[in-house]
């Protein structure tokens, strides 16, 4: 079903009957990183004008659109599931616009969900950021944001559980009251002023948020037990595969293991303790001058035979790999990534640069099909010193700074798949 209102556009498409998608526009469709299936079989369902609006329903699940924008969903037998109101648009930047949502929460809800998060596992009364952020190496309770937070939660009421999946990669906010808005002193902008949440203070008790700050809004609604909203879920974003049996095992990493002798005095430690041990992790000091794909052969001679020598032992080796690669004439990587023009800029088309471990960086576009080969191409070298697996860091990705977002410039740009957008 498609709707036209005054001021944007709404489209729901059931991708199975129990899995529907809610679209608001206008705004440029997301890339489709996060979707793993697309072929989805037609589905038959209804769509039947009441007095107060429309209502779409499959075999499992029926959302009510009234004629403000507002959804209702409820499963087959009427139980109310979710409320959501219709959102606010309105534009920050050229071509750039915001969306603002306000949800129905029950007094008994909670929620559970975003990705890597400091607070308690229900985040019913708290806010929460999503824009993947380097905290340095520790991090307490409250903390905002973390590595790897995600627009996804699970939630759970007397009446059922639902998922929700929101497929929007810009700076996002989430909120599930009662709540209210973290000092701005915490909430360090990724982003320009122009681009923060605004009319923002506080959350009612009985509301939920969600915020985007650019894109569309397009969000997956899932009914159903914790175990079919995951089956569901997965199915839409795709499932890892099978790992290898030792990397279920202990590994032991941490930074300062700078020569093979200190990798065999932590493994004679775990002798003399009868301790297991699956595989070490070798941090940066393995490389030549934190070069990414080098090995230091002066602190690491013979890579290849202190890796036999651990498979001795049943033990496996992991090196670690960081994005930022070295401004380094001498340095191939470096240049054949400039060469091939694969690496990140800024809008003059100057590379946009950053410090890392080696200094000055500039970092490779993962958003074009020719860096990613580029960059796969390099892992053959070190796989040939029989290491068993990769550590990949600092992809938040992490630009060192004083002060302000340790990420990327949000002008920098990035070839996604061909349609070019900037880094927020």
């Amino acid at each position: 079903g498609r709707f036209q209102f005054e001021q944007a556009e709404l489209e729901i498409i059931f991708l199975a009957q129990d899995l529907v998608r809610i679209s608001w526009g206008p705004a440029p469709e997301p890339v489709p990183y996060a979707s793993a299936r697309q072929d989805w079989p037609p589905v038959e369902f209804s769509l039947n004008q009441v007095d107060s609006g429309w209502v779409c329903s499959s075999s499992e699940l029926t959302v009510t659109i009234d004629q403000e924008g507002d959804l209702d969903f409820r499963s087959a037998s009427g139980e109310h599931l979710r409320s959501d109101l219709s959102p606010q648009r309105y534009l920050i930047a050229e071509e750039t616009t915001a969306w603002k949502q306000y949800g129905q929460l029950e007094p008994e809800e909670h929620l559970f969900g975003l990705g890597e998060q400091s607070g308690p596992l229900n985040l019913r009364g708290s806010f929460h950021r999503i824009w993947n952020t380097d905290t340095g190496g520790s991090y307490g309770p409250g903390m905002d944001p973390l590595y790897m937070p995600l627009p996804v939660y699970l939630s759970l009421r007397q009446t059922g559980s639902s998922l929700v999946f929101y497929e929007n990669s810009f700076p996002a906010v989430f909120g599930f009251g009662p709540a209210r808005f973290p000092s701005r002193s915490r909430w360090i902008p990724p982003y320009p002023s122009r681009l923060q949440p605004t009319g923002l203070s506080h959350l009612e008790s009985n509301r939920s948020l969600a915020y985007f700050a650019g894109g569309m809004l397009r969000y997956y609604f899932i009914p159903g037990s914790p175990h079919q909203v995951l089956e569901r879920f997965t199915e839409l974003t795709g499932r890892a595969p099978l790992p290898p049996r030792w990397s279920l095992g202990y590994h032991q990493s941490r930074w300062g293991y700078r020569c093979e002798d200190d990798i065999r005095e932590v493994v004679a430690g775990f002798n003399q303790h009868q301790l297991p041990l699956s595989a070490i992790h070798l941090d940066i000091d393995y490389m030549d001058g934190y070069r990414v794909f080098t090995v230091n052969r002066h602190c690491f001679p013979d890579l290849a035979g202190l890796a036999n020598e651990l498979h001795g032992q049943g033990i496996r080796l992991v090196p670690i790999l960081d994005p930022g690669v070295k401004q380094d004439p001498e340095y191939e990587v470096f240049r054949e990534g400039l060469k091939q023009k694969v690496f990140c800029s800024l809008p003059d088309g100057q590379p946009s640069v950053g410090q890392v471990w080696p200094g000055w960086c500039l970092f490779p576009d993962f958003t074009n099909p020719a860096a990613r080969r580029w960059w796969g191409s390099y892992y053959p070298r070190i796989h040939a010193d029989g290491v068993d697996g990769f550590w990949h860091d600092m992809n938040e990705p992490s630009s060192f700074a004083a002060g302000g977002d340790l990420s990327l410039p949000v002008s920098t740009q990035h070839h996604m798949e061909g349609r070019n957008g900037s880094h927020a």
